[in-house]
């Protein structure tokens, strides 16, 4: 068993990375940025720290330096683990110091298994350098099955949709590829409601609410597809344990109804996605592409669920401007409070319409750092739903399965399906 300090900015990734390294026998620390990770590896000794590079504070490189500058840590193993897949960015991390490097996503197996290379390695460098350790047992787990099919657009009509209390079914196991064909959509009058998901900074659940509402959805026989606009990696792929190829960056700024079909992925729920890539683009979905995509779309699906970008890209914006509900997402914090007025102003000149706007509270954290009333008071809003913090969410992003589809009768469950259940 190794101890591992776990350094990333966004809170999903960090529940996923401690959930898969417990999985593998090891005791975990997690810090919420590189300052405190910086902070941590120099007050407690770690047998290994994974440090994620694009962070607000101060990035991985830069964390990697100072760790390898400082003499009481300087021989800290330090595992890149990062959304840039390019070449460069291997050789920038190698550059800074650190030890490996690993892409994002990462499986569980993938992930142990360069752990316990990495362990292995330095055990014999202490070993061959006179230092006297015990190794530490590395137990790596086989690999989740993966639940998704590739599919193009099927043509079976909306059936009537049940309560939400009905029970879950069964977890089912990945559907084939379904070969019916996509309906034509030459002169088809789109009638799909749009309904955008919109966190206004990392590590509030954005994602989170956009999967299970989405999902809640598919359980009351809605046809529903959600799509990840994210241009710098999205996490619905992560969340569903779908492979998040193909995705929307294959789109042409024009692309016909075949293409589309092409890129969409079934879940065994019955959820439709358009996954988002899984690398970080300088820019989002064109969007005229994002038009055409919600004209296929619309033609087929009763509703199409946006999880927004965390800006305000050309995308975001026009899938703002055609919503019949805008959710903002929040945490009770006041980090949320400032993004919040300074998002509502910019809105505002946008023309957007208030009455579409519904704000939910997520409580992201076991004991939250204010209250919803106190909350509402700050912000002279009422929120229009809160999400309480629910432990079994970290086994459900690990598996796959969100609560609303695996655990129904939970607290993150219930409440997301009540509110959707209100839209």
């Amino acid at each position: 068993m190794a101890n591992i300090l776990v350094t990333d900015d966004d809170l999903d990734v960090r529940q996923i990375l401690r959930v898969m390294l417990k999985r593998g026998g090891h005791e975990v620390t997690l810090a919420p940025g590189g300052l405190s990770g910086l902070e941590l590896v120099t007050q407690k000794n770690f047998d290994l720290m994974i440090c994620d590079v694009m962070m607000p504070d101060m990035d991985g490189y830069q964390v990697t330096r100072r760790v390898r500058a400082n003499a009481g840590t300087k021989d800290q193993l330090i595992l890149i683990l990062t959304a840039r897949a390019q070449p460069a960015d291997y050789q920038a991390a190698m550059a800074a110091g650190a030890d490996a490097y690993l892409s994002k996503p990462v499986t569980h197996d993938v992930l142990n298994a360069k752990v316990a290379e990495l362990l292995k390695a330095k055990q014999l460098r202490d070993q061959e350098n006179g230092v006297v350790a015990e190794p530490a047992p590395v137990a790596v787990a086989a690999p989740q099955p993966v639940v998704q099919a590739a599919a193009t657009i099927p043509t079976p009509a909306v059936q009537p949709a049940p309560v939400m209390a009905a029970p879950t079914p069964a977890p089912v196991a990945a559907p084939a590829q379904v070969q019916a064909p996509a309906p034509a959509v030459n002169g088809a009058k789109k009638t799909a409601r749009l309904v955008s998901i919109l966190g206004l900074r990392g590590g509030v659940g954005t994602t989170t609410v956009a999967v299970n509402m989405a999902s809640a959805m598919t359980r009351m026989r809605k046809r529903t597809c959600l799509v990840d606009l994210s241009p710098s990696v999205g996490h619905v792929a992560m969340q569903l344990r779908q492979n998040p190829d193909p995705n929307w960056e294959e789109l042409s700024p024009q692309p016909d109804q075949r293409q589309v079909g092409k890129l969409m992925t079934k879940h065994a729920s019955g959820l439709y996605t358009l996954p988002a890539p899984p690398k970080a683009l300088q820019r989002g979905l064109h969007v005229g592409a994002f038009d055409r995509v919600n004209e296929v779309l619309g033609s087929y699906f009763s509703d199409i669920v946006l999880d927004c970008a965390s800006w305000l890209d050309e995308a975001t914006v026009a899938s703002l401007r055609q919503s019949a509900y805008i959710v903002m997402v929040l945490s009770p914090d006041m980090g949320s409070i400032v993004t919040l007025r300074g998002t509502l102003r910019t809105l505002n000149e946008l023309g957007l319409d208030h009455n579409r706007f519904r704000y939910v509270l997520n409580n992201v954290t076991p004991q939250p750092m204010m209250t919803r009333s106190a909350f509402e008071q700050r912000v002279n809003l009422q929120m229009s739903a809160e999400i309480p913090y629910d432990n079994a969410q970290n086994n459900a992003l690990l598996n796959g399965q969100p609560l609303v589809l695996s655990n129904p009768q939970s607290p993150l469950a219930n409440a997301v399906g009540r509110f959707t259940a209100s839209l």
